[in-house]
């Protein structure tokens, strides 16, 4: 059971995009479990992919991992986490959203 993740990306990302969280299916915030998303071939600033179901409402960010190794966590607001919306936990949703 899988739920469909995609993120647009405003310029390059040098690297990949990834979603780490709160929960142990998105790693336990450890970016190193971190799932990766996978860029789209027709549209470069599109990343998608399919990650495990986590809880509803529990905690995740994007990570932009760099071709060095190097990280960045995703720019909100107050340095604030996502959440997902309990609407959408259940297999074969589709949630979108723009990194940062």
């Amino acid at each position: 059971m899988a739920l469909h993740l995609e993120v647009q990306v405003d310029g390059t990302t040098g690297g990949e995009i990834a979603v780490v969280g709160s929960d142990e299916l998105l790693g336990g915030w450890d970016i190193g479990k971190a799932v990766r998303l996978s860029a789209s071939q027709e549209e470069p600033t599109t990343w998608r992919g399919q990650i495990p179901l986590p809880t509803a409402e529990s905690e995740f960010k994007l990570i932009a991992r760099k071709a060095d190794g190097s990280v960045d966590w995703e720019p909100l607001a107050d340095n604030a986490n996502r959440r997902f919306p309990a609407r959408c936990v259940h297999n074969g949703c589709t949630l979108k959203m723009q990194f940062g």
